[in-house]
């Protein structure tokens, strides 16, 4: 279970806002912000009701990133962005974008910085392309000090 309110993020949500314009069976949205009391997610567009499908673009940050996975899966923690979009239809939406996720740790074990693009529907994760590890910044100060420490080899 999460510590917040809630067994998922949509019972975790603090705040909606956002503005609208309905014309026909098309709505027009902008600058819709969902919050919890560890993420904010902005997203804008148009969603057709005759024919229900979405065409919404977004960002989102976190502090935590399990703030958004609990409890379905609770162990990558760390804060994250997400740039990206949601298309497709009411029933099977698709969320497709790049996450960046900084001082992560999986199953509280270090893992570094995880960049991924990905495309997330109901039933089906794809990750297209993932990095995960140290930076490289931090990792060349920690061999020059090792190398520059006396009797270093």
């Amino acid at each position: 279970m999460s510590s917040e309110a809630g067994k998922d993020v949509l019972g975790r949500v603090k705040t909606l806002t956002g503005t609208y314009s309905l014309e026909g069976d098309m709505l027009a949205l902008s600058d819709v912000t969902l919050k919890t009391g560890k993420t904010t997610a902005v997203a804008g567009g148009m969603v057709d009701i005759g024919n229900e499908t979405l065409d919404l673009k977004g960002v989102m940050t976190t502090s935590d990133v399990n703030d958004l996975s609990s409890p379905y899966f609770d162990h990558l923690r760390g804060p994250a962005e997400f740039n990206g979009k949601i298309t497709g239809t009411f029933d099977d939406p698709v969320l497709i974008g790049r996450t960046s996720i900084t001082d992560a740790s999986i199953k509280a074990y270090p893992a570094g910085n995880i960049t991924a693009d990905l495309s997330y529907r109901k039933n089906l994760l794809q990750v297209k392309e993932l990095s995960a590890g140290r930076s490289l910044r931090r990792s060349r100060c920690r061999e020059i000090s090792r190398s520059q420490r006396p009797g270093a080899v």
